[in-house]
């Protein structure tokens, strides 16, 4: 068995597809799965935001996985905010599609952008998030680390 995988490897083979990310709504699905929010309703997510009540991050990886232009560890603060525009619309996302690059409208927000690469298709941080609020999380993310710095 172990032959044949090597074999398969050697000879170039393309392997499956991350089915995580296939599509734009395979992509969202993960995204919203990694927070535990998949089987929960828009009003059930918005009413705990409201409270105040937060999400546990169940599968870092997968999440992380989802965007195309994490780079450092700010860009986490990025998809944050793109999580917590998406998933309290998730029932009532509008979904434009397109070959290589999909809108995804979440109501009263700026459209977040996938774009389809080798291994699917991603969220790009740099085009979903406003340049204002970049800037703001990118400020925030600076003084934090300058606080935690010895």
């Amino acid at each position: 068995m172990a032959l044949l995988v090597v074999g398969v490897m050697a000879c170039g083979a393309d392997l499956p597809p991350d089915l995580r990310y296939a599509t734009p709504r395979a992509t969202l699905g993960t995204l919203f799965e990694a927070w535990g929010v998949d089987a929960r309703t828009a009003a059930d997510v918005e009413a705990r935001k409201a409270r105040g009540r937060g999400f546990h991050l169940s599968d870092p990886a997968s999440f992380r996985g989802c965007f195309a232009d994490w780079e450092q560890p700010a860009d986490e603060a990025l998809a944050g905010y793109v999580f917590g525009v998406l998933a309290p619309a998730k029932d009532a996302l509008r979904v434009v599609p397109g070959a290589e690059r999909t809108l995804v409208f979440a109501e009263d927000a700026p459209p977040v952008v996938l774009r389809r690469d080798e291994g699917g298709w991603r969220i790009v941080l740099g085009e979903s998030v406003p340049a204002s609020t970049r800037r703001h999380l990118g400020e925030a993310a600076r003084e934090l680390e300058t606080e935690r710095a010895p």
